[in-house]
């Protein structure tokens, strides 16, 4: 009885299997030319089972009633069982093509010559079957069939070749187990045809009826294992789970109906004479009161087999995001989501770039490429159109279309806060066999939207560290400036009645080596008035007022006050500016002093004589002044502390220079940054804010220049 039912359940299960193969493949747009052949294949073999299927069921109904539909029925099996082998080899050949490994042309026509001209020799077996129909598929072949076994076991063992390189040749890991598998099945498949057909195992009474089970179940095994990695990995990107749970519940609650409770209830009746229809109804009703249970247990259970990546995707994903919210600063944090998401989703080349957009332009503020990267027109495109993905195929633009390129990507989602944005995931495609799900976009999307939450509040958090640093330094400095003015004012007036009375002593003694010793005391003197008056500087609060300053014209003051100083250590000062450097809101006063305590500091840095650059640029409301020397440079672990106040490298330097200038900066709104050149040197940069008035002057001159 099972080996009768095993044939129709088996071919109706492969009707249907390779019916939503190839409707599958059908609806799918942009099809590769291997697809197209792939879909003659599946079309074949579901004829086959269809045809085997239906001329069983007609059989079955009444023989000699569906006699035109049984012998049409058989002829299209026939004819799918012809044109098998032939398209087998046909979409092995075409989806090798498509890679690296590709066969030459010419090897290529060859061997499909030979795969598909055996098929005119089966146009005359087709009539005979079409007009008798006594004969199954398998019958016709008559004389037919040594050879036709040969040419499909040659298929089937070209196809194994095939699927065994393509499996070698693959950088995704799914790729090349399912080659392998569908390797196995096929060699499995040519093993049992060469046994049964070749050396006459079908020949044996015991073995005949199992091996004509054996062969259906593994006609259906290829498109089994097809079907599982299409739903699995989805292949095809298909948006199927919910349709394909529905249908697979009903198989389950079908099959158990028909083959479980009704052949119990037959059971029962025969032993037992147990009524069936009662015990049918009783059935039912416990399928109907398990229904939750049994969808809950099922739902699980296909989660694991079909979708077992996108639970892994959520977990993931989920222990991302709690992650991301432990995680404090920005580096850190950019640095984890993009190791995170090259594991998830097995990408390449994702990066991660933060920034903030002000004045038109960007300030990047962490990025996981080693250097910043150049994304201006992207951020651009993405402000001015709203774009939720770029796509670099889909980009009309070259120069954005260059800058995605120029970050080894092809795909770029926008990190956005309250439609603000605030940095740019980059990432390149996987190849078009294993393409980026809808499913995998989102979860890219949702990602994006949580980080830009942490990103803000990464920002927020650093804001109120640098608030209570400052807080802090204030206190500090405050605390250390009435210390200062205190000290010094102590110090100050003894200082006087000492140089008062050494002078005194100088226009009294004759001796002329005592006098050169009173000189000394008065230099000693008037050193230490300086380091007072600095300390007195540093401890004052700025009561000058701020105007509208030129700063060329300050520096040029502050270049030839130092002029001798310069000269006398073989130093040259180079000074050059183009066009109209707008002026700054400052006092005279302060400008000096920062720009003499750093000219100063970098000709004591070079005894032996140097150069000193000094630079000014100018981009949308910030002056720049760049200050840089060919001396020996700043220690790399020292940068962070030189502007703290009495922090000093020199012998006899008092550290108040530098927290002068940083101090005298704040006043002023302005910044001031600290670099080493390169091969030696030091650099600073101090970026002032443009006087509002100075920049309208700027503008016209600029326009005059241009008429």
């Amino acid at each position: 009885m099972l080996l009768q039912l095993v044939p129709l359940v088996g071919y109706l299960l492969g009707t249907a299997l390779h019916t939503l193969i190839a409707t599958l493949v059908i609806v799918r747009r942009h099809k590769r030319p291997s697809e197209n052949i792939f879909l003659f294949l599946v079309i074949a073999v579901g004829l086959w089972h269809c045809g085997n299927f239906v001329s069983i069921v007609l059989e079955g109904l009444s023989h000699g009633k569906w006699v035109l539909l049984i012998q049409l029925s058989r002829s299209i099996a026939a004819l799918g069982l012809a044109a098998f082998p032939a398209l087998l080899v046909h979409t092995h050949v075409a989806f090798l093509r498509e890679t690296e490994a590709a066969l030459s042309l010419r090897l290529q026509r060859i061997l499909l010559a030979i795969m598909y001209s055996p098929l005119l020799w089966f146009v005359r077996p087709l009539y005979q079957m079409f007009l008798n129909q006594d004969l199954s598929p398998l019958l016709l072949l008559g004389q037919y069939m040594l050879p036709y076994v040969c040419w499909f076991v040659t298929a089937l063992v070209i196809s194994v070749a095939i699927d065994m390189r393509l499996a070698r040749i693959q950088d995704d890991e799914a790729f090349r187990h399912f080659y392998r598998v569908i390797g196995y099945i096929f060699s499995f498949i040519a093993l049992l045809t060469t046994f049964s057909y070749i050396l006459g195992g079908r020949e044996f009474p015991q073995l005949r009826g199992y091996l004509e089970v054996i062969s259906i179940v593994a006609s259906i095994l290829p498109s089994t294992v097809l079907a599982y990695f299409i739903y699995r990995y989805n292949f095809l990107e298909l948006v199927i789970r919910r349709s394909f749970f529905v249908i697979t519940l009903s198989f389950v609650i079908f099959g158990t109906y028909f083959l479980g409770i009704r052949q119990l209830a037959k059971i029962l009746q025969d032993y037992f004479d147990v009524a069936p229809g009662l015990f049918e109804w009783i059935g039912i009703l416990a399928l109907v009161a398990t229904f939750p249970i049994y969808k809950k247990w099922l739902q699980k259970r296909v989660n694991q087999v079909f979708f077992r990546e996108f639970g892994y995707y959520h977990e993931l994903f989920s222990e991302l995001e709690q992650t991301i919210n432990r995680t404090f600063g920005l580096q850190p944090l950019v640095d984890y989501i993009q190791k995170t998401v090259s594991k998830i989703l097995f990408l390449d080349a994702v990066n991660l770039t933060v920034f903030e957009v002000a004045e038109d332009r960007l300030k990047f503020l962490a990025t996981t490429f080693p250097q910043i990267p150049m994304i201006e027109a992207i951020s651009r495109k993405i402000e001015n159109e709203g774009s939720k993905v770029l796509r670099i195929d889909d980009v009309k633009e070259e120069e954005v279309a260059a800058e995605i390129k120029g970050l080894g990507a092809t795909i770029v989602i926008p990190i956005r806060h309250k439609d603000m944005l605030m940095g740019i995931f980059s990432f390149k495609a996987r190849p078009p066999r294993r393409p980026i799900l809808t499913q995998e976009m989102g979860m890219l999307q949702t990602l994006a939207a949580q980080t830009a939450m942490s990103v803000a509040s990464a920002l927020l958090m650093e804001d109120k560290l640098k608030l209570e640093r400052e807080v802090a330094r204030k206190e500090r400095m405050s605390s250390i400036g009435q210390m200062a003015a205190t000290l010094a004012h102590e110090i100050k007036n003894p200082l006087s009645s000492i140089k008062s009375i050494t002078q005194s002593l100088q226009e009294q003694v004759s001796d002329p080596s005592l006098r050169q010793d009173l000189e000394i005391i008065v230099h000693e003197v008037d050193r230490l008035n300086y380091s007072v008056n600095q300390l007195l500087r540093f401890a004052r609060q700025s009561s000058q007022d701020m105007t509208d300053v030129s700063l060329v014209v300050i520096m040029e003051h502050v270049i030839k006050t130092l002029q001798n100083e310069s000269r006398s250590q073989n130093i040259q000062i180079h000074h050059e500016y183009r066009g109209n450097i707008p002026n700054v809101f400052a006092s005279t006063f302060g400008l000096q002093d920062i720009f003499m305590n750093l000219l100063l500091n970098a000709i004591q840095a070079m005894p032996s004589g140097g150069e000193i650059d000094i630079e000014y640029s100018v981009n949308s409301n910030v002056v720049r002044v760049i200050i840089s020397d060919n001396g020996p440079g700043i220690r790399p672990d020292l940068i962070s502390r030189i502007f703290d106040p009495f922090f000093t490298t020199k012998q006899k330097g008092t550290g108040l220079g530098l927290a002068v200038v940083k101090q005298k900066l704040s006043e002023f709104g302005a910044d001031i940054e600290v670099t080493n050149r390169k091969p030696r040197g030091a650099c600073f940069t101090i970026s002032f804010p443009a006087s509002k008035g100075a920049i309208s002057v700027m503008n016209s001159a600029a326009t005059a220049t241009v008429k």
